[in-house]
């Protein structure tokens, strides 16, 4: 099989969609996702933003990139990050730049410390971009005037531009014979594994918890980057921004979002690709109102051979899913039933009542 070939079987595609609550105050999008797909001559790029769906072939910069890319970046969403929604866009075009060329170099799996380097390459790059529109465009009374009298100050004074430009970013990424992620801040990168179980491969970032995250626009942002390499090849990666995460219960986001990604990954495989990705489109902004209200972004990568070949056991556990609602369900009917039978019998002093007949 030639790699052409192998590529051939992977589809991607990436989906960015405004939070409830930015719509409601009319604060713009922050988020910013781009899925790649590449072949001998040319890269797919499918950039979600906005809500909209954009494709289109571009030659690569250097022959041979065989690869396929998922990359999501988040940008802040506080009154000091003004420009995040800039600084996102930046991060993830950084990622794909930076990976495609880290690429021609490559000619067999890369260690972690390449990969680290890597990193390096991209956050100097976004730290350029950044600078660059900063000189081109100042910042302005409009975006300063909003801010509080202190921060308004450190920028006035000379404060770094970069913190206004603050982002996340995750990127993933396979290869004919390997593939390998980095992370930087909060979000999820969820891969399914040939077993048709889900996982979450890189290590996790213990800064980041509740409202705090680290950042690129941080000092420390190369050395808090965490990544993972592997071999192994998942059949899909789902790379996710901390909107969709935060909208399941804290301590069991991964469980829901392998519920997720399970359906997801049942549908790609049944249905047509472009109406289950209107799909997509049409559920974020509702998970999103009735859950965290942030802006939400989805980017991913999948085999659609491989995929095909595990169906029947993503099939079992969404019905062995089902089963153990039903049977939760059932029990907590049972116990608020048996609670209404306690609260209407009378007790009298030192006896007890029996609930369960």
């Amino acid at each position: 099989m030639t790699i052409g070939s192998l590529m051939d079987n992977k589809r991607i595609f990436a989906v960015t969609v405004q939070g409830s609550n930015h719509l409601a105050s009319g604060k713009e999008c922050q988020d910013y996702s781009i899925a790649v797909h590449g072949d001998k001559y040319f890269y797919e790029t499918c950039i979600g933003k906005d809500d909209t769906w954009e494709c289109w072939k571009q030659p690569l910069i250097k022959p041979k990139p065989f690869c396929c890319m998922a990359i999501v970046a988040d940008g802040h969403g506080g009154d000091a990050y003004f420009r995040s929604s800039r600084g996102s866009q930046f991060a993830a075009e950084s990622a794909r730049n930076c990976i495609v060329e880290f690429l021609h170099t490559k000619k067999k799996q890369p260690s972690e410390n390449e990969v680290k380097q890597l990193v390096r390459s991209v956050i100097k790059t976004w730290n350029d971009r950044v600078q660059e529109d900063f000189a081109a465009k100042p910042f302005g009374n409009s975006e300063l005037g909003v801010l509080p009298d202190k921060l308004k100050a450190k920028y006035l004074a000379g404060e770094d531009p970069r913190h206004a430009y603050g982002t996340t970013l995750i990127a993933a990424v396979i290869t004919e014979n390997y593939w390998f992620g980095f992370h930087i801040g909060d979000g999820r990168c969820t891969i399914l594994n040939n077993d048709g179980s889900f996982s979450q491969p890189i290590p996790w970032d213990d800064r980041c918890f509740l409202n705090i995250t680290s950042s690129i626009c941080d000092d420390d942002a190369a050395e808090r980057a965490r990544v993972y390499i592997d071999t192994i090849k998942p059949i899909a990666i789902f790379v996710c921004s901390d909107g969709i995460e935060d909208s399941y219960p804290i301590n069991d986001n991964d469980k829901y979002l392998a519920k997720f990604y399970r359906a997801l990954a049942v549908s790609f495989s049944e249905q047509d690709f472009d109406a289950v990705y209107a799909d997509i489109k049409e559920t974020l902004p509702i998970m999103s109102k009735k859950g965290s209200g942030d802006d939400m972004s989805l980017a991913c990568i999948f085999d659609v051979i491989t995929l095909g070949q595990i169906i029947p056991i993503l099939k079992r556990d969404m019905a062995d899913q089902k089963k153990e609602a039903l049977i939760k369900e059932a029990v907590t009917l049972i116990d608020e039933k048996a609670s209404q039978r306690y609260s209407e019998t009378p007790v009298e002093p030192g006896k007890s009542v029996n609930i369960t007949g």
